[in-house]
């Protein structure tokens, strides 16, 4: 009983691609991992661009409005940043992630 299992979880391991089983080497799982390693280098390249546009219109809006309108524009150019960091750092963390499994170079 202990030898199927062992061997059953040999077959399961081996069909992934960190395993270098058959699924790894198909055309389909190589595509798939260099289209989302292709999205996260754009991301990386973008967010901070859209990011800082979003961020210098909150801070124009924010120089002509009035004062209860100045902390509503603060909050925006705040919450800005906070999504430029956040979605940069996952987009660096998938980056890492799909070239550990391809295992080239970042």
């Amino acid at each position: 009983m202990l030898m199927k299992l062992t061997e059953a979880k040999g077959r399961f391991l081996q069909a992934f691609p960190a395993a270098g089983g058959p699924l790894g080497e198909t055309q389909l799982v190589k595509g798939t991992i260099k289209a989302v390693n292709d999205i996260s280098t754009i991301f990386l390249i973008m967010l901070p661009i859209v990011g800082i546009a979003a961020i210098i219109y909150f801070q124009i809006r924010k120089s002509i409005a009035d004062e209860n309108d100045q902390k509503k524009w603060h909050e925006r150019s705040m919450i800005a940043i906070i999504a430029i960091i956040v979605g940069v750092s996952a987009s660096a963390v998938v980056k890492v992630i799909v070239n550990s499994y391809m295992g080239g170079n970042i």
